[in-house]
């Protein structure tokens, strides 16, 4: 169903036709949703905007770039009626669709999922105090630093490891430099300006691209590869994402690096990519408190 959207909100009148989507899309594409039950909500990630069930009515929580759904202004007394009647199918099915899905995963508990994302919306952003370290790179160097949370930086080192296995796959040898365009960065999520973004956190890092070096003396490149690559050479999301002919090989590197990270629960929550609006040119990764995918097109999944 490219172009829809799976929803199920908080009023009876869309009871049914929550119902009705959630149902139809979870049987025609089980692939698109995600669930998770973390800071009290079923997240579910539908075809162009992640939606979330609300499982506690004082519950608020941020859904990336799109605005969270507010239930406090409801009657208890209508909300628990209808969240009795809508519930009980809809979490069998988000499980049903979660257990079939690939990338479905059960968080594992991490240190900054008790932290409030909530902030004024206006005046200077003020971000929850963290311990924030420098981090050149263990197993790959950045090109520059990254200021991350000390957590973070222990998901940093696993990413760094399965880019360089794939990385020695495709072209023989672990890129030099990783490219990135962001980590810690105390702001608000753009347009929501009551949540802070996971950057705000040091939680977060926008991946732009890999360095290669030349090939080592001695070394073979793998089958099938262009003796072109034992120069150095530079990967980009912008501009190899859908790499053709010459290039398509660095396609296969991104894509291939991609569902490897995709299939590991222990890395990263949130792996945003260029199915995902703003994110042509680079990867998002990040270690919110629920889990949303959104790299792939949906004839690629």
């Amino acid at each position: 169903m490219p172009g829809s959207a799976c929803y199920a909100g908080p009023g009876c009148r869309r009871v049914e036709e929550g119902k009705r989507l959630f149902r139809n899309c979870s049987q025609e594409d089980p692939t698109r949703f995600i669930t998770g039950v973390k800071v009290g909500i079923i997240q579910v990630q539908g075809m162009d905007k992640e939606l979330g069930l609300l499982l506690n009515y004082t519950t608020e929580v941020p859904m990336l770039h799109h605005a969270p759904y507010r239930l406090r202004n409801v009657i208890p007394l209508v909300l628990v009626g209808c969240l009795a009647f809508l519930l009980v199918p809809l979490t069998m099915t988000a499980v049903a669709s979660a257990q079939e899905s690939p990338e479905s995963a059960t968080l594992d508990d991490y240190p900054l999922d008790s932290v409030s994302r909530e902030v004024k919306p206006t005046g200077r952003v003020k971000c929850p105090k963290v311990e924030l370290v420098r981090y050149r790179g263990d197993v790959i160097r950045y090109h520059k630093p990254v200021k991350v949370f000390v957590g973070f930086k222990d998901r940093l080192k696993k990413f760094e490891k399965v880019v360089e296995e794939v990385a020695i796959e495709v072209y023989g040898r672990a890129p030099r430099r990783i490219r990135h365009i962001g980590t810690y960065n105390c702001r608000r999520i753009g347009g929501y300006p009551t949540f802070i973004s996971e950057h705000g956190l040091g939680n977060g890092i926008d991946i732009a691209g890999f360095d290669f070096g030349r090939l080592p003396r001695g070394e073979e490149l793998p089958e099938g590869v262009s003796k072109r690559l034992k120069r150095s050479f530079k990967v980009r999301m912008l501009k190899h994402w859908d790499g053709k002919g010459r290039n398509a090989i660095h396609s296969r590197f991104l894509k291939t690096l991609a569902r490897r990270l995709i299939a590991r629960d222990d890395i990263f929550r949130v792996l945003l990519g260029p199915s995902y609006p703003g994110h042509k040119d680079h990867f998002h990764f990040d270690c919110s408190p629920w889990r949303i995918v959104e790299v792939f097109e949906a004839d690629e999944r």
